[in-house]
């Protein structure tokens, strides 16, 4: 199984190219139709992604079961050497579980991913000596306890354990005589997450804040020197290559103005500072520089706003969100990171019990385009529109484990 690990989706895949941009993964189906909001109303045992402070709400023992899938549509226009359209579909499962142990604990546990999304550029891009192939792999585990210390007060925290792997390949040379640089190699990676969820004034609001530190994911593997069009290695070298992933900081507000009504307003930033380069030495006593692509970006900036009503006495939900990203490309893109701004639409619907409830949610990612020439001596328009469609069934038994008696 392959994973976009991080939060970092970055995306360009098919026979000839697909452009994505920094999109951070949505494995819950529910908040897909929201628009990815979850801080400060969390439901469910997915909080154990949104906020981990949020599965001290819940009661008994919770499992949710899911699996989304993208489809993305993706014109890139070289000027002067062509226009590329394409179109991919991926799918990827996720897996929650909380348990509510009394008033004051509760244990969760998240698996997830994304799926495998590349950069795989045409042989004749004309910006194949900055970059022809960036995939970035891997899943995530998320275990997090959280304590509830008051009534209107949840504390949050966990790991976050990385697995992944990557592929990067870039031309080497000056056009009269090419060789191909493929970089493979593979990493686990861990970090940490910390949430707090409060209850600000009544239902009426809510405050939801979360942190994501950052990991450094220290890939080792293999770089192979080729000529074009060959799988015969010229030279072979050990590798290591560093990809840093962000910070991330989340503040949302929520409320539910009336029984079955709530909206959440969600701000997140992610700190793309220390990713400035793709940078791979070889290994050993003396490293040699392989590789070194520099990037040039600036923070990720989302804002999201998410509405959710329940109908027929609470057992029908209806779910609306929109949003925007500002991209890590402002104004110039890169084409080894063509990340621009996204307008964000979303919908979802749910049929919920009191032991088990099934959610479905659809979110659209509008790319209307931008242009790339930094570093390369050409320009690319990139636009794209993202599809992820989810679907998720979640069971809950109350009777298991000890049961809260005061706080709720």
């Amino acid at each position: 199984m392959r994973f976009v690990l991080c939060v970092l989706c970055i995306g360009l895949a098919a026979s000839a190219a697909r452009a994505g941009g920094l999109v951070l993964p949505e494995p819950d189906p529910g908040a897909l139709g929201r628009a990815g909001t979850g801080a400060a109303i969390p439901t469910g045992p997915s909080a154990v992604y949104h906020n981990p402070a949020g599965i001290a709400l819940g009661q008994g023992l919770s499992i949710e079961a899911g699996v989304t899938a993208d489809v993305d549509r993706t014109v890139i226009t070289v000027n002067g050497a062509g226009r590329y359209p394409t179109m991919t579909t991926s799918a990827m499962p996720s897996i929650f579980v909380s348990q509510r142990l009394g008033d004051h604990f509760a244990a969760g546990l998240g698996l997830f991913g994304a799926p495998s999304q590349t950069l795989d550029y045409p042989e004749a891009f004309p910006g194949r000596f900055r970059i022809l192939r960036a995939s970035f792999g891997g899943a995530e585990l998320d275990p997090v306890v959280a304590g509830r210390p008051f009534s209107w007060l949840a504390i949050g925290f966990g790991l976050r354990v990385v697995f992944g792997d990557l592929d990067l390949a870039r031309a080497l040379g000056d056009g009269r005589y090419e060789t191909r640089l493929g970089m493979r190699g593979s990493v686990t990676g861990i970090g940490g997450s910390g949430g707090v969820w409060a209850r600000l004034y009544k239902d009426y609001l809510t405050l939801g804040a979360v942190y994501k530190s950052a990991i450094d994911l220290d890939h080792s593997g293999r770089a192979t020197t080729t000529l074009p069009g060959s799988d015969t290695p010229l030279a072979v070298d050990d590798l290591r290559l560093t990809l840093p992933l962000p910070h991330l900081f989340t503040f949302a507000l929520g409320s539910r103005p009336r029984p079955g009504t709530s909206i959440e307003l969600l701000t997140r930033v992610g700190l793309l500072r220390d990713l400035d380069a793709l940078h791979a030495v070889s290994a050993g006593d003396k490293s040699k520089v392989i590789s070194d692509t520099p990037l040039d970006l600036h923070e990720l900036v989302q804002v999201r706003v998410g509405f959710e009503q329940r109908l027929l006495r609470d057992h029908a939900a209806v779910r609306l969100g929109i949003g925007y990203d500002l991209g890590a490309g402002r104004h110039d893109l890169d084409p080894a990171l063509p990340d621009g701004d996204r307008v964000i639409v979303s919908a979802g619907i749910g049929y919920v019990r009191k032991d088990f409830w099934i959610d479905a949610g659809y979110l659209a990612a509008i790319s209307p385009g931008g242009t790339a020439s930094q570093g390369t001596t050409y320009a690319a328009d990139y636009a794209q529109v993202h599809h992820r469609f989810g679907v998720s069934l979640s069971i809950r038994a109350e009777s298991v484990g000890p049961r809260a008696k005061t706080l709720d």
